[in-house]
Order: structure tokens, then sequence, then C-alpha cells
């Protein structure tokens, strides 16, 4: 499974799950559609990847938290452009 297949994965399952609010799905849905749009900024697809599966919406409550914010996964939406 290639990279943009995975996340429109990732994006379906955790908004399903109930865990990726709905405002995110749309700009996440855009990037895994258009592999060849954002396929230059591939390293940060993976890292959009990995923030969306490890979503979690009380992050940083924690003092070691591992996980993902919503904040966390605007920004790398917006580097991606």
């Amino acid at each position: 499974m290639d990279i943009f297949t995975a996340l429109k994965a990732a994006v379906s399952e955790e908004n399903a799950n109930g865990e990726l609010p709905d405002f995110l799905v749309p700009p996440l849905l855009a990037v895994a559609e258009n592999p060849q749009k954002y396929h230059p900024k591939e390293d940060l697809v993976r890292r959009l990847l990995a923030q969306v599966q490890a979503f979690d919406p009380y992050a940083g409550s924690g003092c070691f938290s591992e996980s993902f914010s919503a904040d966390d996964i605007r920004k790398t939406l917006q580097e991606l452009g």
C-alpha cells in the first residue's frame, strides 16, 4: 500500500472510530487523493500519516504524550500548502 492509500485508509478509520474530528477529514483526503501534487513532499505526507494514526483528542494533556493533536495535523497541512 502506498503512502497516499495508507493515509486515506487511516483518515477513514480514525474518523469512523470517532477519534478524528470531521473538520480535518476534507483537507486530509485532499492530500490523500492527490498523489501527483503531493508526491514531491512525501516526507510531510508520511508525517501526516503518523499524526493521523497517533491522533488523540486529548494530546498534550499528559507529561510524556506521544500522540498528536488537531493543531499538529493543521501545522503539517499548512506546510504541505
